[in-house]
């Protein structure tokens, strides 16, 4: 039917012959109504040419076969397939694609005598169908004929959909048109769906096509216009963005389209909720253009347009890109275009009416082409054509040769683009080439039989076992004469031998053994179907005896011997031989096979020559290579896209993935896997691994992959100067400090010097944040949405505590949302308790992360055989039983396998065959060999067998870790007491595979588990003198310069072996080394490390050395007592104190252990402790205070300040010496830190204190600490005495100290002092906010969180005061609320909680807005908390804004006694400006409004007062009091009774404070206005008044205040 048809003359011209031949097999075999179905064709139809002459056709040469073909269709007018169907349904060729083979079951419902039915593919995705549907007839273009024409609308998908995209992606491309706009298009653009960008007519867009269809139809019909729901038009202005305007069409319109079929929608769900979806390729971006690009549809100016005005309709387009060949998935059901392209309208409408009872049988196609060549013999240079095929195309199965008639085949299972390199054309010799597409052709015919064969067994009866002998017996005869040209036995010439090539190819499947025979017959010339009985017996009889002869083996003839095994396997197919490893138990696995052979040739064909033989005969796994991880790697890249999607869109969701698993089950290796995608999709990648063996030392992972980061940036010379101007301005000063802890900041600014010596005075808990805090400043600066960072950390079960809370708080900073930290960790080496848990739940109760959870199992026996395949070069059916027994022996941990593959290589149980050049193994003895239970134990044995010398080696690098520097090995080699030389010993076992040389250079073991078990060749008794020996050669050969850089190596490896030593000198040496490694570690803020290698130290140590070394012994005790105060051990550092004031013999001795121990009781709530031990060591300093302070003491100390002062003129305090005099230093130093636990608990000494300060530092020269000496004494002054200009000169003062001492250490507490309680006395409000960031900031970086939160309340405060929009100052307050919890600043926090229920009430979000309860705190238990803990600033701040709301929502008495509780409000704020000055501002409007309601007598007392200050304060600063001061006069002037002067205050108090921008006070100056005339009976201009001032409220974002006030309106 096929040859003969006249369709299409040109495509039929490019047709296989093997796909006519299967049609026609079908035909003649499979349906008994086919000959009657040929016979009665229609009138006028020629007759089908008979079977014998299709098989002539097949015996001519190729070129002849093209001419017989062309004169064939000019016989034909008209296509014979009407002759098959009654309802003459059209199965010609519609384009390029073979039709596919089809089989016929007739269903019970099937109507007519006949007992026929039109089988016709229905397409598994719906793409697939639409294209198809589309293919015959285009919606509303006009069918055909228009889209010969040109059309201006399309169908978007393509049959290659399903080869590169998703299944999801491909049904929503399938329901998706392309059209290009007429004029009624932009003439409605409105009405389709709301499409607002300025559209012209021609511009292409996408559309729902079952919206389109049904409003062509009404609009047909003249009906009521279709309305179109959301999303179903869109007009991308790019080609790029058709992708998205897709997805979008997804998310917002393809569940809600009123006429998308249900069973799409039902799908979709589907695939939605499973938890395995098919990923799209990563071709699939350039997938999308090419589609369109070959459809015609450019980018232009205006938009997306057609380039010829109409959609260019060629073949090619219809397909999509020519390297996008749809491939079968089974498990995704995706259909083959060319099935649909094979069936017309009627036989699709046919098909989709009895799809039930239809059952399908594709044949896929591929447009791989070649001539076989004639005479064709392994080792000799071919002269067919296949010799000439172009090289190029051969790799992407293109070879197209002189000859028009072709053989085409294509893998049925197999993905070509996911094979190896190097089965590509640019490696085959002409001869292999041959010989791979022979394979190709042998492959094709195996996958007829395929198809073809659940219909004939059906048919054919008789013992399954004896058929399917038969069949894989004829099979091999007919594969043995495809590639030798001859019949395997002597004597079963039955004319073939005189046959080519070709024509024993194309008769293989029919011929006396073939697997059509029995229905053919022996001749295959004869035209009947059906054969005697007796012709049959013979024909059987004769195979019998074929299967018995002998024939030559295809490697005597020079073929591969995987090839030779194939072939004689068939041919020797016997019963006691199926249950053989090398048996085929199917024709499917030939199949299978011959496609790994057509498609990997290197790797499962040919043979390897001599040079190569040496690789084959040692056992190496491919490095690359990932098996049973799909789902993982998925969910990797599934998360990377989600991070890039979510950048910039939703702030403070942070993206982790967690990775946990078994030991050695290839956590990393998935990794690393996915590490080239991440960075082909943009992402800097950079890793980090931590050690058991170098827990000691500090931030080794993270340090190690931010240098790796930093280097990655400077070698991108498009970006360096982007990044060098963005690191500079977001890290300042401090970039010293990072440059220290990661070098190669340098060569992103090579300008960076050493850092500064540092200070004792940032060994803090602070300290640690700071660190944290600047690298996160540095990544906030560099990791972009454009330039994502995969940070991937291993062994965190390892990591210590500082990097923990590193790597919290990078991936918790809201800033860094282009941040994808990957961890991974073991889980059989995590315990309850264990650190990483207790981070890992931090982070997720952070709820500002994305955490997805992936855990590595044991391989399963697929994945295992595919390893197995991979490295013995072995096809995997028979690879099978070793995996098995390997399954069975490892578990299918992934180490484990690989290591016990290697060692039956070791025993020479597995073994490569130069004979047979194959792998070859016994069996049996594997199953029965003995094994360890565990990789370590198995690898051990292996280290074992190795040179003493190796094992040697192998011991002194376990003892580093997992990687050890050659630097420090050629340091230990060249010590004359080691003989040997270690570095060379380890290539043995590189060359082993048991180690790796990575850059550095550095030796690393191949896996931790290899190291754990060369460690263990140590015995444990003798561990601690091995590390002991290690250490002491690399301390005596290293230089002064090498011990500095080795130090922390040097002095780990000694303290792991200190027990042994005997020398007290040597003893005293280490010490002093570990004290000054614990001084680096502190300095790097790793803090735990540093009390380690303190304490071991320390232990090294004797009593009667605290009088020979006793600068070494303070120094151990001091600073370890720092470190314990670091990580919160408060007995601990009492120890230590303890230790050093009993041995103490001088003040001096003893100041640093009382500063550490204030410090420590301060920190813990034992502020009362630590201030009272302050004041103690300031009376040994000389520096006495009084027991309690009086108001005539303090009176006192500030007269004699002030005298002191007015001494001296602004220049010569300007001018003042620098302090030299150390015990007035060491005061300096703790007056410093008693103030604020002064301010905090004893309050009374604040003044006093500073005033101190202020004294020394006029009498004996200024200090760092004097700025915060002249900025709190301006804090007195403005609060206390009242005096605003002596104050604002004091602190300015302050801010000339501070830069003279470059002291920005201090910023953060002399900004408190200056803009958080002085300035505002005489500035703007709004002034200091900016300033009061700034301070935060520094604080930050400086690790000074204390102070750093203060500020942040205090900016908060003064945000709330001046007026600043609700809503976004909340979201700041939650910020900076989540970092005090952070940093553990829990004081300031409580502080901090009614002013952000303040906000939560204005905004609306509260059940009652007046009382200060909600989701942040309840008055009532802040009240308790604050009586129990004895603060009266805490109960301050909440009597403070509960007058406020009190007052703004009407409830004056209530009010009036909240600002009774609130009398000493002054002294207990310490006189900052917004506090004191708001609460008698509200506090006097109360008092008027009462004393209007309730007479004057009671509140006058209360009036004046206010007024007083008020009228004061507007002088000092008229821009924040003058409008307050007006209200209140407007107020009273009404209280007065005098209207017109109320008027005309209430207008000057609205204008002033809209002046000044306070609209919070603008607000309600308008609401008292409107008050004011509505009680005066002025309803109309009261009205007006309230309709501003709600206007004002919504500006302020006060919602509940602004519906308050709609009562009046």
């Amino acid at each position: 039917q096929q040859l003969t048809s006249g369709s299409t003359p040109q495509r039929q011209s490019r047709r296989t012959f093997r796909s006519a031949l299967s049609c026609i097999w079908y035909t003649a075999t499979m349906l008994p109504e086919a000959e009657a179905g040929i016979q009665g064709a229609p009138e006028g139809c020629t007759r089908a040419r008979p079977l014998p002459t299709i098989v002539t056709l097949a015996r001519t040469q190729n070129n002849h076969l093209r001419r017989d073909l062309e004169s064939e269709r000019k016989e034909n007018c008209e296509d014979v397939a009407h002759s098959t169907s009654s309802s003459h349904e059209d199965l010609s060729y519609v384009d390029d694609y073979p039709s596919p083979l089809v089989s016929f079951r007739a269903g019970a419902g099937e109507a007519g005598g006949g007992g026929r039915a039109v089988g016709v593919a229905p397409p598994a995705s719906a793409s697939d169908e639409w294209y198809s549907a589309r293919k015959t007839k285009e919606v509303g273009t006009g069918g055909d004929a228009a889209r010969r024409s040109g059309s201006l609308v399309r169908l978007l998908a393509c049959p290659g959909d399903s080869a590169i995209l998703s299944e999801t992606v491909c049904i929503a491309r399938a329901q998706i048109e392309v059209f290009a706009a007429t004029a009624e298009d932009v003439k409605n653009r409105l009405h389709n769906c709301g499409v607002r960008d300025s559209i012209e007519e021609g511009r292409v867009g996408i559309r729902c096509v079952h919206c389109a269809r049904e409003r062509a139809a009404a609009a047909a019909s003249g009906g009521k216009t279709v309305k179109l729901s959301r999303g179903a038009i869109s007009y991308p202005k790019t080609m790029r963005l058709v992708n998205q305007a897709v997805r979008n069409w997804q998310r917002n319109h393809l569940m809600q389209c009123p006429f998308m079929p249900e069973g799409v929608k039902k799908r979709c769900l589907e695939l939605k909720q499973g938890t395995k979806q098919q990923q799209s390729a990563k071709a699939s971006a350039s997938y999308w253009h090419d589609c369109l690009t070959q459809i015609g549809v450019i980018d232009t100016g205006r938009g997306v347009r057609l380039r010829n005005s109409v959609f260019e309709d060629s073949d090619e387009a219809d397909h999509g890109p020519s390297n996008c060949e749809p491939l079968v998935n089974g498990s995704n059901h995706h259909a083959l275009h060319d099935l649909n392209a094979s069936v017309n309208t009627a036989a699709g409408h046919a098909a989709r009416s009895d799809a039930a009872d239809l059952t399908v049988m594709v044949v896929r196609q591929s447009p791989a082409c070649v001539d076989i060549p004639k005479g064709f013999a392994i080792g000799q240079k071919s002269k067919s054509p296949a010799g000439n095929i172009d090289k190029s195309s051969v790799g992407t199965c293109e070879a197209q040769t002189a000859h028009s008639s072709t053989i085409r085949s294509e893998v049925f299972d197999l993905d070509p683009a996911a094979f190896d390199q190097s089965s590509s054309a640019s490696t085959l010799i002409p001869e292999r080439i041959g010989l791979t597409e022979r394979v190709k052709m042998a492959r094709d015919v195996v996958q007829v039989m395929t198809e073809i064969q659940p219909v004939w067994n059906s048919i054919d009866g008789g013992d399954a076992v004896e058929h399917r002998q038969k069949e894989l017996h004829s099979l091999g005869v007919e594969l043995y004469e495809l590639f030798t040209g001859n019949r395997p036995f002597d004597d079963a010439d039955d004319g073939r031998k005189s046959c080519s090539a070709e024509d024993a190819t194309l008769l293989s499947l029919l011929g006396p053994s073939g697997p059509l025979s029995e229905h053919l017959g022996d001749n295959p010339l004869e035209t009947n179907s059906s054969l005697p009985s007796k012709q049959n017996f013979k024909r059987k009889k004769q195979r019998d005896t074929d299967r018995n002869k002998k024939y030559v083996p295809l490697s005597e003839l020079g073929f591969p011997v995987s090839l030779c095994t194939l072939v004689s396997n068939l041919l020797d197919a016997t019963d006691a031989n199926l249950d053989d490893v090398c048996a085929y138990g199917s024709v499917i696995e030939v199949h299978e096979d011959l496609g790994l052979m057509a498609y990997q040739p290197n790797r499962f064909l040919f043979d390897h020559n001599s040079a190569q033989a040496g690789e084959m005969q040692q056992l190496i796994f491919l490095p690359d290579s990932l098996y049973g991880r799909k789902h993982e790697v998925a969910k990797l890249l599934d998360a990377y896209q989600q991070m890039i999607f979510r950048a910039g869109t939703s702030p403070g969701a942070n993206n982790v993935i967690l990775l946990s698993g078994y030991s050695g089950t290839g956590k990393s290796s998935l990794v690393r896997n996915v590490q080239k995608q991440f960075v082909e999709m943009g992402a800097c990648f950079v890793s980090g691994k931590f050690d058991s063996m170098c827990q000691m030392k500090p931030l080794s992972a993270v340090m190690s992959a931010l240098n790796e980061y930093c280097h990655i940036l400077a070698k991108n010379v498009a970006r360096i100067d982007r990044v060098r101007e963005a690191v500079l301005v977001a890290l300042g000063e401090e970039v010293h400090v990072l440059a220290a802890l990661i070098p190669k900041l340098a060569e992103i600014l090579p300008e960076v010097g050493e850092q500064p010596s540092t200070s004792n005075s940032i060994w803090m808990p602070e300290a640690q944040h700071r660190i944290a805090f600047l690298i996160r400043l540095l990544l906030r600066s560099t990791c972009t949405k454009e330039t994502p960072m995969v940070l991937f950390l291993d062994d965190l079960q390892w990591a210590d505590s500082s990097s923990l809370e590193l790597m919290r708080s990078l991936v918790t900073d809201p800033m860094l949302d282009s941040l994808l930290c990957i961890g991974s960790y073991r889980d059989n080496d995590v315990w309850e308790g264990h650190p990483l848990l207790e981070c890992l739940r931090s982070i997720q109760r952070s709820g500002r992360t994305y955490t997805t959870q992936v855990c590595t199992s044991n391989l399963h026996l697929a994945d295992i055989n595919g390893l197995v395949s991979d490295a013995l070069h072995m096809l995997p059916r028979t690879t099978r039983s070793l995996s098995e027994t390997v399954l069975q022996k490892t578990g299918g941990n992934a180490l484990f396998v690989k290591q016990f593959l290697t060692s039956l290589y070791d025993e020479g149980l597995l073994r490569y065959s130069l004979l047979s050049r194959r792998w070859e193994w016994d069996i049996n003895t594997i199953r029965s060999k003995s094994i360890e239970n565990n990789v370590v134990e198995l690898m051990k044995g292996k280290l074992l067998r190795l040179a003493p010398e190796v094992h040697s080696a192998l011991r002194i690098a376990a003892a580093f870790g997992s990687q050890c520097q050659e630097e420090i090995l050629q340091v230990i080699d060249s010590d004359p007491c080691h003989l040997m030389s270690t570095a060379a010993s380890l290539e043995v076992a590189v060359a082993e595979g048991l180690m790796a040389k990575v850059d550095g250079p550095a030796y690393r073991f191949s896996h931790d588990q290899i190291q754990n078990a060369a460690y263990m060749l140590i015995p444990e008794t003798e561990r601690g003198a091995h590390h002991l020996g290690i250490g002491r050669s690399l301390w005596r050969q290293s230089t002064e310069e090498e011990i500095e850089k080795y130090l922390f190596s040097i002095v780990d490896q000694c303290n792991r072996g200190a027990y042994h030593i005997a020398d007290h000198d040597e003893k005293i040496n280490l010490a002093q080394l570990s004290f000054i490694a614990g001084q680096k570690a502190a300095a790097m803020s790793a803090f735990l490390s540093a009390s380690t290698y303190l304490k071991a130290g320390i232990k090294l140590m004797q009593e009667t050395d605290w009088d020979q070394h006793r600068d070494l012994c303070f120094g151990l005790h001091n600073l370890e007592a720092e470190m314990e105060y670091i990580l919160g051990n408060v007995d601990e550092v009492k120890v230590q104190v303890d230790n050093v004031i009993r041995r103490g013999r001088t003040l001096q001795e003893k100041l640093r252990a009382y500063y550490t121990f204030v410090q420590s009781s301060g920190s813990h709530s034992n502020t009362r402790d630590a201030f009272d031990t302050g004041i103690t060591v300031l009376g040994f300093l000389g520096e006495s205070i009084p027991p309690e302070v009086t108001q005539l003491e303090l009176r006192q100390e500030l007269t004699k300040t002030q005298i002191l002062l007015s001494k001296n003129s602004e220049n010569d305090l300007q001018k003042m010496k620098t302090m030299s005099d150390s015990n007035k230093m060491e005061a300096m130093r703790f007056f410093g830190l008693v103030l604020f636990y002064a301010y905090s608990v004893r309050q009374e000494y604040f003044p006093l204190i500073a005033c101190r300060m202020v004294q020394l530092s006029l009498s004996y020269g200024v200090c760092r600490e004097s700025a915060i000496a002249f900025a709190a004494h301006g804090m007195s002054v403005c609060g206390l005495v009242g005096d605003a200009g002596c104050g604002y000169r004091l602190g300015k003062i302050a801010l000339l100290i501070l830069n003279r001492f470059n002291a920005s250490e201090c910023l953060p507490r002399v900004f408190l002092g200056i803009y958080g309680f002085i300035n505002d006395w005489t500035d703007p409000l709004q002034s200091s906010l900016p300033c009061l960031k700034q301070a935060v900031e520094v604080g930050l970086s400086k690790g000074d969180t204390e102070y750093a939160m203060i500020n942040a309340q205090y900016y908060q405060g003064t945000s709330l005061a001046s007026g600043k929009p609700l809503g976004a100052l909340f979201s700041e307050m939650n910020g900076y609320a989540n970092q005090m919890l952070e940093l553990n600043q829990h004081l300031i926090y409580t502080l901090n909680r009614p002013l952000r229920q303040f906000a939560l009430n204005l905004l609306g979000k509260s059940a009652d807005p007046v009382k200060l309860v909600g989701e942040v705190m309840d008055e009532g238990a802040m009240l308790d908390l604050a009586e129990e803990k004895g603060s009266a600033t805490l109960s301050s701040v909440v009597y403070l804004y509960r007058m406020w709301l009190e007052f703004l929502f009407g409830q004056y008495e209530h009010a009036a006694e909240t600002a009774e509780k609130n009398k000493d409000v002054e002294k207990n704020n310490m006189g900052r400006f917004g506090n004191v000055c708001n609460h008698f501002f509200y506090y006097g409007l109360t008092a008027i409004v009462l004393a209007r309601k309730q007479g004057r007598s009671a509140w006058e007392g209360a009036i004046n007062t206010t007024m007083g200050k008020m009228s004061k304060w507007a002088k000092s600063a008229p821009w924040n009091c003058d409008h307050k001061l007006e209200l209140m006069i407007a107020e009273y002037s009404y209280l007065e009774n005098n209207l017109m002067a109320a008027a005309k205050a209430y207008d000057s108090a609205i204008a002033s404070a809209n002046k000044h921008r306070f609209v919070h006070e603008e607000a309600l100056a308008l609401e008292r206005a409107g008050i004011f005339y509505l009680e005066t009976g002025n309803h109309s201009t009261a009205s007006g008044y309230f309709a501003r001032a709600h206007a004002c409220y919504l500006q302020w974002e006060a919602h509940s205040k602004a519906a308050h006030v709609e009562r009046y309106m």
